[in-house]
């Protein structure tokens, strides 16, 4: 879908025609083409937010951005023109999201069992995106939640039912020199975050809207918003895996926001300051867990000990996530986190399962 000077003739659907919310400022909702007949979700500011429509900007300049580099499994999008004002015209996405997916099955906890298999499924196809999006177009997406992920139900393949919404966070990052090599490094910080959705948002993204609220200049306001995905996307893994989450807040630990947080923003702070107490928690006991690994020796902690529970391959299991959600950015899986152990047997059985369908295609058209 690319830009375009026409405009279309889009009417809302009659019948279940809201589709969720972009966070506070936004709606996303059904609509359909009066001339083809096709359908889109329309996202449009609220009435009281018109102030925000710089975002809905630079959430079509990273969408037009992945699909001009032709990045998998991200939403496409066009801009389109609905009640007088501007609106982002997205590809409507038939399915679930994973936020629905993960509800549905609170309380399981069957080691090697399907959930397993669905949540590996997933996290390769998860990962191999987030590779093309830091790599290939440099965005960062900064706000992936179940929420943002959603599975397409009429995919024929397996391996293509993820589809990531939602960029209006997202933010174009600078790879550095060694892009041509694959890497990314892990040093450059030059992300400024604009928010966060708490519990999936990594404790560098916390910290620096802590420190943007509190209105003072400070080197933590920038932050590798490629290892910052990585982190998020640990816990919405962990979260499918073992239906909880891997950090739940402490509110009566937390600080109260200092008086220079603007009234506000003062519960947002408080927010983000009984969650970043539970990172502190995972940073107090991560050395002993990483020395563990390197080791060799029997890894222990609460949060891994969950991940073996529900897994047939508890050791890299515990492993994969451990390096994942590693607290220290520099230290996290990034691009290489799809040929981990752990996810390695089935990234290679999802390529395998593409070069099949591309030597179906082009057998079918010699034909």
């Amino acid at each position: 879908m690319r830009v375009t000077t026409e405009t279309r003739r889009l009417k809302r659907d009659a019948h279940n025609w809201h589709l969720g919310t972009g966070g506070c400022f936004s709606s996303i909702q059904r609509y359909y083409d009066e001339d083809t007949g096709h359908m889109f979700a329309v996202k449009k500011l609220s009435p009281n937010a018109t102030e925000y429509d710089f975002l809905l900007k630079a959430e079509f300049e990273a969408l037009h951005r992945t699909e001009q580099l032709r990045v998998p499994r991200v939403i496409k999008c066009d801009v389109g023109w609905c009640s007088g004002a501007s609106c982002l015209v997205l590809q409507l996405v038939v399915g679930v999201d994973l936020g629905e997916v993960i509800e549905s099955k609170v309380g399981f906890n069957f080691a090697g069992g399907a959930e397993e298999a669905d949540t590996l499924k997933i996290a390769v196809q998860l990962l191999e995106t987030l590779f093309h999006m830091h790599i290939n177009a440099a965005v960062c997406h900064l706000d992936l939640t179940p929420g943002n992920v959603m599975l397409e139900t009429h995919s024929n393949n397996p391996y293509d039912t993820v589809r990531i919404i939602d960029f209006g966070l997202a933010k174009f990052s600078n790879p550095g020199d060694q892009r041509a090599q694959d890497i990314i490094d892990t040093s450059i910080c030059d992300v400024q975050p604009d928010g966060a959705t708490t519990d999936y948002a990594s404790p560098e993204q916390l910290r620096s809207l802590q420190t943007q609220y509190e209105l003072r200049q400070h080197p933590d306001l920038l932050i590798n918003g490629a290892s910052s995905d990585m982190f998020s996307a640990g816990v919405v893994l962990y979260e499918q895996l073992t239906g909880v989450l891997p950090f739940l807040p402490l509110p009566h630990a937390g600080r109260s926001a200092p008086e220079s947080v603007p009234e506000h923003l003062k519960d947002s702070w408080e927010e983000y300051e009984a969650m970043s107490q539970a990172h502190h928690i995972w940073v107090s006991t991560g050395k002993a867990v990483t020395d563990a690994a390197q080791a060799g020796t029997p890894v222990n902690h609460p949060l891994l000990d969950k991940v073996k529970e529900c897994s047939a391959n508890p050791d890299a299991a515990a492993d994969f996530f451990q390096r994942i959600l590693h607290p220290h950015y520099s230290s996290r899986l990034s691009v290489e986190a799809h040929m981990h152990s752990y996810v390695a047997a089935t990234f290679c059985h999802m390529r395998e399962c593409k070069a099949a369908q591309l030597q179906k295609g082009n057998s079918q058209i010699t034909q």
